[in-house]
């Protein structure tokens, strides 16, 4: 995906977050994650580009959350 395609927030210029924006904590984050992967992960019968997706999100999500707390 390039980034013109993404959607950002006009306020800051980051990119929104698609699978984990209600996420407040790193346990809610990795709860989320793991119902994510079980989903769409290619040995389940997922779609590789969106698990690819997923885990480029999870660890924006995690450091900014690594961050904060």
């Amino acid at each position: 995906m390039n980034s013109r395609n993404q959607a950002t927030d006009k306020r800051k210029g980051i990119p929104k977050m698609k699978y984990f924006q209600n996420c407040r904590t790193i346990e809610e984050l990795k709860k989320e994650y793991r119902r994510l992967a079980q989903i769409n992960h290619p040995d389940n019968g997922g779609n590789p580009e969106k698990m690819k997706a997923i885990n480029a999100e999870y660890e924006k999500a995690f450091n900014r959350l690594k961050d904060i707390h």
